[in-house]
């Protein structure tokens, strides 16, 4: 800087540092984010092809019931509703669901919409519901470099990974209104939309 120091020009410097070094914390907190997702994607898959195939034990009403109802569903490539309380094995009959379909030797993959982190875990930040929503959208649908200001290179969602397979979606209420809607047009069209490309 120039003497004597010109006080709004060491300020804007300032500032410009500051934000610099906060964007760098920004994106390192989110490939520490993206790790810590990816292992446990990588521990839950392989401690479900440990597991063995999935079976709904019983012999009563509701238990024949439910194996005759995943049987019907696995006839079809349509989603899928499961409803129930906690604990009432709704992932056991979704992998029950994959393995008697069609798709039983590709993919079955689980994402909690409940754990997707935030891109930021700032505080007081009015942005938190937008940086939220970019996290979903590049869970799910993936992203292309620069898509986002935290996007630094292509990333393959869920959906795309799970082609060909079973995607099962846990806490789907935790999704965004947005993401909800966007969820719902893949579901409708079959379609994803990455940048300006367009993939089925």
């Amino acid at each position: 800087l120039p003497k004597p120091f010109n006080p709004v020009l060491l300020k804007a410097r300032l500032m410009s540092s500051l934000e610099k070094k906060r964007s760098r914390e920004r994106k390192l907190a989110y490939l520490e984010q993206l790790r810590v997702e990816r292992e446990r994607s990588l521990g839950e898959l392989l401690g479900e092809l440990a597991q063995g195939p999935a079976v709904i034990p019983g012999k009563t009403h509701s238990a024949v019931q439910l194996r005759t109802a995943a049987e019907a569903a696995a006839k079809h490539d349509s989603p899928v509703l499961i409803v129930g309380e906690p604990g009432t094995e709704k992932k056991t009959v979704a992998q029950m669901i994959h393995e008697k379909s069609r798709r039983a030797g590709s993919p079955f993959l689980r994402l909690d919409c409940a754990l997707i982190p935030s891109v930021s875990q700032e505080k007081d930040s009015s942005d938190d519901d937008l940086r939220l929503e970019m996290s979903q959208i590049s869970a799910l649908f993936g992203h292309q470099s620069g898509a986002f200001y935290f996007a630094r290179t292509n990333r393959v969602g869920y959906i795309e990974l799970a082609e060909g397979g079973t995607l099962l979606l846990d806490n789907i209420e935790s999704l965004t209104s947005a993401v909800q809607e966007r969820l719902l047009g893949f579901l409708q069209t079959g379609k994803i939309q990455i940048g300006r490309a367009s993939c089925r």
